[in-house]
């Protein structure tokens, strides 16, 4: 009886490391995959219909966070709110439902007192809600 329940447990210790093993290969290869992805969306982008530029701190936090450059356009072309920044006059707040993830708040902040209008960043919100 002893030695089958450690034999069983044995069993499951190595279960538990191939799950946390494939979770890591997992995680590496969506960040890959999200790389290429945004790779391409700012290639397009830019190309295309950017009436924006990106700051490099904007480039690495879409990146990071896995947030398409689609989402941020439609943020700052058609926000559902508009907000004030508290501390800097120039930058904005540009606020919208994003229905392809779960109706979550995308928050972009925009400098539009500079030529081409400069996205600063770009994070979802969890703390605000759009009725």
């Amino acid at each position: 009886m002893t030695q089958t329940f450690l034999s069983v447990k044995k069993l499951f210790i190595n279960l538990a490391d191939v799950i946390r093993l494939t979770q890591a290969r997992i995680k590496t290869l969506q960040r890959k995959f999200l790389d290429v992805m945004f790779a391409m969306a700012l290639i397009i982008g830019d190309n295309i219909h950017m009436d924006y530029s990106l700051t490099e701190h904007a480039r690495n936090a879409l990146q990071k966070r896995g947030i398409p450059l689609a989402w941020v356009e439609q943020t700052v072309n058609t926000p559902e709110v508009t907000e004030n920044d508290a501390m800097d006059p120039d930058l904005e707040h540009r606020l919208a439902r994003i229905p392809e993830f779960e109706n979550r708040v995308l928050r972009v902040v925009v400098n539009d007192k500079v030529q081409p209008s400069r996205i600063i960043t770009a994070f979802f919100d969890r703390r605000v809600k759009i009725p």
